[in-house]
């Protein structure tokens, strides 16, 4: 529960306090999918000070909870709230862990982890760090477009690999300085490519002068089929 009661004072038309009057409380809004916010008590009665009062817990999902307390002859009053996350509990990986890049080229995925607390609401502005922190012998080159982030408002924190000039296995561990968190790990595989083969947009037919409704796609890959990022490929006309 809140620290503080939400506390009502009824009065007459003099301002004076009025005993014994009905009072009911609600819990008028939410945010959207938020489970197990409630009051103490729903409804009271006013004491000698005119005054009656509930204690709300908030519920499970950040942001704002409006509780009304309505009066004798429908008086009404509003009390807002505003939750927020607990401590970061859970890490995820969000995006670019087993990508394929060329050598020297930047993984198209960026590299991220999202944190929330124990109910998955986003943590904003934790610290994360990013390291490379294993590579192929002799590699040189590979590098992250930042080692250290804070995470946003959505409670995710990124960065971007550049591959090495050696084709081999890429690791980026994240670490969380002082929040307990569990490190977690990125692997990025460098490689040659191979071939292009046609993904699609074959065979299509259109009238004169117009756009073909579908985009000729082709995919590049490696010795073992898997596709392959930061590849340039030109296209003509023959």
């Amino acid at each position: 529960a809140l620290a503080a009661p939400l506390v009502v004072r009824a009065v007459d038309a003099n301002g004076n306090p009025v005993a014994n009057a009905a009072v009911t409380f609600a819990v008028a809004s939410a945010p959207p999918s938020a489970q197990n916010a409630a009051l103490s008590v729903t409804s009271a009665t006013t004491n000698a000070s005119g005054e009656a009062s509930t204690a709300l817990t908030l519920g499970t999902v950040t942001g704002t909870y409006v509780v009304t307390a309505t009066g004798p002859g429908g008086s009404q009053v509003l009390f807002s709230a505003v939750a927020k996350a607990e401590v970061a509990a859970k890490v995820v990986k969000k995006s670019g862990d087993a990508q394929t890049v060329v050598p020297g080229s930047v993984a198209p995925t960026p590299i991220c982890v999202t944190v929330t607390d124990q109910f998955n609401n986003a943590i904003v502005g934790l610290a994360v760090s990013f390291a490379i922190t294993a590579q192929p012998a002799g590699a040189s080159g590979a590098q992250l477009s930042a080692t250290a982030a804070n995470t946003g408002s959505d409670g995710s924190a990124c960065t971007q690999l550049v591959g090495g000039n050696q084709s081999g296995s890429y690791v980026t561990a994240t670490s969380f300085p002082g929040s307990g968190l569990s490190p977690q790990t990125f692997t990025v595989s460098v490689s040659v490519p191979q071939g292009l083969s046609r993904a699609g947009g074959d065979v299509q037919s259109g009238a004169v002068g117009t756009s073909l409704p579908l985009p000729l796609v082709v995919r590049a890959t490696n010795a073992s089929g898997q596709p392959i990022g930061g590849v340039d490929v030109s296209f003509v006309v023959s």
